[in-house]
């Protein structure tokens, strides 16, 4: 899958600031057309429920339409 590749990509750089390490962490929501929506406003509407429900099971996650 693309958004695992993306996420789990993103997931293995850490970069170091003053000394201290920090790792990115994303959550992500997957929604596709035309399956999730006709319009490019209802894809995006979806995608951002499943972003948000990514963050409400667990922060730095994905979740599919």
């Amino acid at each position: 899958m693309v958004v695992e590749r993306l996420w789990e990509n993103i997931r293995k750089h850490d970069f170091v600031i003053d000394g201290a390490s920090f790792r990115i962490a994303a959550s992500y929501g997957w929604a596709g057309f035309p399956e999730d929506g006709r319009t490019a406003k209802e894809v995006i509407a979806k995608a951002d429920e499943a972003m948000y429900r990514a963050k409400r099971r667990s922060r730095d996650s994905f979740e599919m339409a």
